[in-house]
């Protein structure tokens, strides 16, 4: 049964940092919800204890949402602090392809390059990139 509403509602999840587990939990949890309604029988749970439970399941699965977009967000002023210290061209690219997420075809045209000089541009920034990064301390 879960895996039916897994199947017929997975147009329904959007993605997030935490990925689908939390998501296919509170699934999980309503079918329960839902069948222990329907029987009106005696339970070892009552609806109330898993509808706490699905509560909790969400604001865990949000919780961890926000944590891990903090951690993305720190990662990315960190990353946009290290290619300001790199070369103009290497820190446009990475710019353009890493963190605009441009297509490569456009950030060659950017540069006025052709695409596959831009690869090779773009693949000396990253190590030079990694450079600087192993420089700083941790």
């Amino acid at each position: 049964m879960t895996y039916l509403k897994v199947v017929e509602r997975f147009d329904q999840f959007s993605w997030q940092a935490v990925g689908v587990y939390p998501w296919l939990r509170v699934v999980a949890l309503r079918v329960a919800l839902d069948q222990l309604r329907s029987r009106k029988r005696e339970t070892l749970f009552q609806p109330t204890d898993l509808e706490r439970e699905i509560d909790a399941g969400e604001r865990e699965a949000q919780d961890a949402a926000a944590s891990e977009a903090q951690d993305l967000q720190l990662a990315r002023r960190r990353v946009v602090e290290v290619v300001g210290r790199l070369h103009p061209r290497y820190a446009q690219a990475l710019t353009l392809r890493v963190l605009e997420e441009r297509p490569r075809e456009e950030c060659a045209a950017v540069l006025q390059v052709t695409t596959a000089t831009f690869d090779v541009v773009l693949h000396r920034a990253v190590a030079a990139l990694k450079k600087e990064l192993a420089r700083e301390p941790s």
